[in-house]
């Protein structure tokens, strides 16, 4: 099912099904620390359409699925900034999700 999607759509699903995070990892690197921003959508995998749809609608993300779900990551580094971007124009409305994300 293709639809109209919009900000304010996205903006009210992702409060209530997505997730913010920092990953730290070891790393080779002269630090021998990585940091990694990570956005996560998780739906059951008769869903996975829906995730391409979002996907497609904000231009970043990988889509892996396993038996039971549908996952949709971004954490490339310029894909999470366009994220940013997006959520940094309007404010959640759960003081959660906003700590979450700043």
């Amino acid at each position: 099912m293709v639809r109209k999607m919009d900000r304010k759509w996205f903006q009210g699903f992702v409060e209530g099904s997505g997730c913010f995070s920092i990953i730290i990892r070891k790393s080779p690197n002269k630090v021998g620390w990585q940091t990694i921003a990570d956005f996560t959508l998780k739906l059951p995998l008769a869903q996975k359409a829906l995730l391409e749809e979002i996907r497609s609608f904000l231009g970043a993300g990988r889509i892996y699925q396993n038996r039971l779900q549908a996952i949709l990551k971004v954490t490339s580094q310029e894909e999470a900034g366009k994220l940013a971007s997006f959520f940094s124009q309007e404010e959640f409305i759960s003081p959660a999700k906003q700590k979450e994300f700043r």
